[in-house]
């Protein structure tokens, strides 16, 4: 632990910018314990803010322009591929779509303080038309925020900083293999979640052709398109005959759901 400090301190610029990109570009690296290293190592003099701020700063706004110009021109499809990266991918994409629309631009500058969003957020920046000043704005205001308020955390709290270098070393390998342990039963718990949820999906699947023989045999089946608002908006392809009915309106709604018929549910 002591040498990557160590190494973090002599390199820890390019060290910020590249994880930093890296992670803003859908990699699953640590870039936020990286800025708060980095506020550390800035309290305890070891460390120039200007070039750590700078490093954190400019491969996010490069990644997240780059998101945004594939969500203006490629769609949904931009976004959920970004979250078949995360360990939430059955709600990655409804949480960002939700927060888009209760908050609009404001979202950007919630976004990079929830774990899995801010990825998400500027392709779908790009995909509900707003404009590129604008976006740039509330993402530059959004990612400062994200930055400082980390880097001000480690520096409260950078005086225990050696202290923990100390404690890890002292457990020796012990110390890690516990912390790895602890990370892989987390994960494994997610993916054994996502697996549960999704067999019991299946059970009740139909397919796009049993779907249409059903129809055109004349079965009394509803057809409810529960996508999102955003996404509806964005590709106006809808099933003829379906009723659209976004998932958060379900309650609201659900008078207008005939309940004595067989209800087919899409969502994509």
């Amino acid at each position: 632990m002591a040498e990557a400090l160590t190494f973090f301190e002599q390199h820890g610029v390019l060290v910020l910018f590249f994880v930093t990109l890296l992670d803003q570009l859908g990699l699953p690296l640590p870039s936020s314990p990286m800025v708060l290293a980095a506020g550390a190592l800035v309290g305890l003099g070891r460390l120039d803010p200007i070039a750590a701020v700078l490093a954190a700063l400019v491969p996010t706004l490069l990644a997240d322009w780059l998101w945004y110009e594939l969500g203006r021109r490629k769609g949904t499809r931009v976004l959920r591929f970004l979250c078949r990266l995360s360990i939430e991918p059955d709600s990655c994409v409804r949480s960002t779509e939700n927060l888009f629309s209760r908050q609009g631009p404001g979202a950007l500058l919630a976004a990079r303080f929830v774990p899995g969003l801010s990825t998400v957020a500027p392709p779908l920046a790009g995909i509900v038309g707003m404009p590129l000043g604008r976006f740039l704005l509330f993402d530059t205001v959004g990612t400062l925020s994200w930055i400082l308020s980390l880097g001000a955390l480690g520096l409260l709290f950078g005086h225990r900083l050696d202290l923990l270098s100390e404690w890890l070393s002292g457990m020796g390998t012990g110390g890690f293999v516990l912390l790895g342990g602890a990370l892989a039963l987390y994960l494994g718990f997610k993916a054994w979640r996502r697996q549960k949820f999704l067999r019991e999906l299946r059970v009740d699947r139909i397919t796009p052709e049993e779907l249409h023989d059903r129809i055109q045999a004349g079965d009394p089946v509803q057809v409810v398109d529960v996508r999102h608002r955003l996404e509806v908006d964005s590709d106006h392809r809808i099933l003829p005959g379906a009723l659209v009915l976004p998932a958060e309106e379900l309650e609201a709604r659900i008078s207008e759901l005939d309940l004595e018929r067989e209800l087919v549910v899409y969502c994509t």
